[in-house]
């Protein structure tokens, strides 16, 4: 092989894998998820770490800061966690608590509710959050 080939092959090689490593990254600025054992898991539920609000987006808690994460991207929603007994918290404001409820499907699975036993929905706009009990 002649000098001229090998410098083919490795441009070309050299773009295949940057082009496959753009690929992985989806080409977004969004954060990947993270894997599931990232996440707690609630045990006995259908959606096993996904925590479902009342508009159905999908959370998570991750185990390393307890941070209540947005589960698609792993967007932390800053000052909101979830302690090891299920207590909801906005800074150090209880406001709800992680229970089981039964899907429309007949699964058990885990909500974000209130602490007056309503359904909570957290909304998401331009990197902050906020909730109501619906």
């Amino acid at each position: 092989m002649n000098r001229s080939t090998f410098a083919r092959i490795t441009r070309a090689t050299l773009a295949a894998t940057a082009l496959a490593a753009l690929a992985a990254c989806g080409g977004s600025d969004d954060p990947d998820p993270l894997p599931d054992s990232a996440y707690v898991s609630w045990s006995g539920s259908a959606n096993s770490v996904v925590i479902l609000d009342w508009n159905n987006e999908r959370f998570a808690v991750r185990t390393d800061s307890r941070a209540v994460a947005f589960y698609d991207n792993d967007t932390v929603l800053t000052g909101l966690s979830v302690n090891s007994s299920a207590d909801v918290f906005s800074g150090a404001t209880r406001i709800g608590s992680v229970t089981y409820t039964t899907a429309t499907t007949g699964a058990r699975i885990v909500d974000f509710t209130c602490l007056d036993g309503r359904e909570m929905d957290i909304i998401m706009s331009g990197g902050t959050w906020t909730y109501r009990c619906v």
